[in-house]
């Protein structure tokens, strides 16, 4: 979803096993800051970092049973 100039990517594994599911961002152009919400390893603390493409624009979010994620691109 785009709002303004950002995009938000979000993601649900709601499964009891881990999965990891490979996006195509191409849609995001060359923005630079990309910041990436998951929950720690005991699900207790949202932690924040950087998020990186590779050249093609594309990436593996690995997403643990019953969790997810948020992706903001600017």
């Amino acid at each position: 979803r785009r709002s303004g100039k950002k995009w938000y990517v979000a993601g649900i594994n709601a499964d009891s096993t881990e999965k990891s599911i490979d996006i195509n961002f191409s849609f995001a152009g060359n923005r630079e800051s990309k910041t990436i919400y998951q929950m720690d390893s005991n699900n207790t603390t949202i932690n924040t970092s950087s998020f990186l493409f590779n050249k093609n624009k594309h990436a593996k979010i690995a997403l643990k049973q019953n969790d997810g994620f948020v992706l903001v691109i600017e």
